[in-house]
């Protein structure tokens, strides 16, 4: 549906145009219900694999905030600082397992 009607508001003005503007509204509180129940998930699951890098310390309060506040750096920038930031995090991806398998 993007793809074919490419509207500003994405998914959530689809459902207006094509549906009903309250099957619209109900999407974009879900939505927002969705993030706010799986941001301090994934937060505090980045803090899990960061101590486990690093298990000599106990700053799991530290990367919550340090993610935290990369999260929100990104957003503030905008659509391009965040297509830029997921070329550069999928570089490092690509990166570690490439070099995994050069060293073995």
């Amino acid at each position: 549906m993007v793809a074919f009607l490419p509207i500003p508001g994405g998914h959530i003005k689809l459902a207006e145009r094509f549906v009903n503007p309250a099957f619209s509204f109900a999407m974009g509180w879900n939505y927002w219900y969705n993030w706010t129940i799986i941001l301090p998930a994934e937060l505090s699951a980045a803090a899990v694999l960061i101590d486990y890098w690093d298990s000599n310390t106990k700053l799991n309060s530290a990367w919550i905030i340090i993610c935290l506040a990369v999260v929100v750096f990104i957003n503030f920038l905008g659509a391009g600082a965040y297509g830029e930031a997921e070329f550069f995090f999928a570089s490092i991806k690509v990166i570690t397992i490439v070099g995994e398998y050069l060293i073995i």
